[in-house]
């Protein structure tokens, strides 16, 4: 009785074994892949694609059911996961590797309320974002970064830190913040696949070769002149680097340096990025700048500018007279709160003599 009772539950649970694999296989992670299982209100039918950096970049397209979609990717190290919609919309952020099975839920109707299972970083990262949504969201560049540093400094082993530090953290100028934030992270918090392009970026910025310093220059000025730069020639200088579009905050700055700043010590040059040299006479011919306003053909690559590798614009660069970088940044306030703390030994005391207490 006892064999005759054993051996048809061994049969049958020999029979369903198959189906138990391929239901695990198809219902959760494995080895050969990662899920994220996604249930975002107000998605409808809409398509979606995922993006993620494992030796390559690589996308993949899903077609949701009724709010719902399961994602797939395959990674055998930590990588972060873009999601968009294929309209371009980002909806979250997530780190997947093999094995692992996500569960996200959210609405589009307030896609700061996010909520993500499957594993810790994952979790901590969209509980971050959530609870933090106004500073995030403020455009203060300094407020955001001092919060990211403070979580990175506060969980440097955990990836979470790492994912906000490549995804929230402003670098434009905060370089050597960015830095040592990186360096503050653990080893295993801080893998390729989550921060690796972020560390590059902020590496280039940080070489002797971009920081180092900037050589006599030619360039063409207005009007229809060639100037040349020679660093030695002022105690200080200020490089600025714009684009094509309206820079009227970033000339209210410059005028108000020129009208304030010992005039024998220091000089502004403006140096436009744009191809057209028509273009660009006609964007300053009517301006009463008086600083040397100059066009880079070629851009940034232009010959007498390419050794700084400006990364982008509007960038802002302050030398002392032996060329030396004492500024490198994207802020032009910072620049004129550089320029005034060098400048103030040669500041005069304009004070009308009558106007000093006895």
């Amino acid at each position: 009785m006892r064999y005759s009772y054993i051996f048809p539950r061994l049969f049958v649970q020999l029979m369903l074994l198959p189906l138990v694999l391929l239901g695990l296989l198809t219902g959760c992670g494995n080895d050969e892949e990662f899920l994220i299982k996604c249930d975002i209100k107000g998605l409808g039918n809409k398509g979606v694609e995922i993006f993620y950096a494992d030796r390559g970049l690589h996308r993949a397209s899903f077609h949701p059911a009724d709010d719902k979609v399961t994602l797939r990717g395959s990674s055998q190290e930590p990588v972060f996961v873009d999601v968009f919609t294929v309209d371009g919309e980002w909806l979250f952020g997530c780190v997947a590797r093999n094995g692992d099975d996500l569960e996200v839920k959210m609405s589009l109707a307030d896609p700061s309320k996010i909520e993500i299972k499957g594993n810790d970083d994952s979790r901590r990262y969209a509980a971050f974002l959530s609870a933090n949504d106004s500073i995030l969201r403020s455009g203060d560049a300094a407020a955001v970064n001092a919060l990211i540093a403070r979580e990175v400094r506060t969980n440097p082993s955990y990836i979470s830190s790492a994912m906000l530090l490549a995804t929230r953290f402003n670098a434009r100028g905060y370089e050597l913040l960015a830095d040592s934030l990186i360096n503050t992270l653990t080893p295993e918090a801080r893998p390729e696949g989550v921060i690796g392009g972020f560390a590059g970026l902020v590496g280039e910025q940080l070489t002797p070769a971009v920081r180092g310093d900037v050589r006599t220059m030619t360039f063409r000025a207005a009007p229809d002149t060639v100037v040349r730069y020679v660093p030695a020639m002022q105690s200080y200088s200020l490089l600025v680097f714009v684009g094509r579009s309206k820079h009227d905050s970033i000339r209210s700055v410059l005028r108000e340096m020129q009208s304030t700043l010992p005039k024998k010590r220091f000089t502004e040059i403006e140096m436009t990025v744009m191809s057209d040299s028509a273009t660009w006479a006609a964007s300053i011919r009517r301006d009463s700048a008086k600083w040397v306003q100059a066009w880079l053909p070629g851009g940034v690559a232009h010959n007498a500018v390419r050794a700084v590798q400006v990364p982008y614009v509007p960038f802002f660069i302050v030398t002392d007279s032996l060329g030396h970088q004492v500024y490198r940044g994207g802020s032009v306030c910072a620049a004129s709160d550089t320029l005034r703390s060098r400048l103030a030994p040669y500041f005069r005391d304009e004070t009308p003599a009558d106007s000093i207490a006895d």
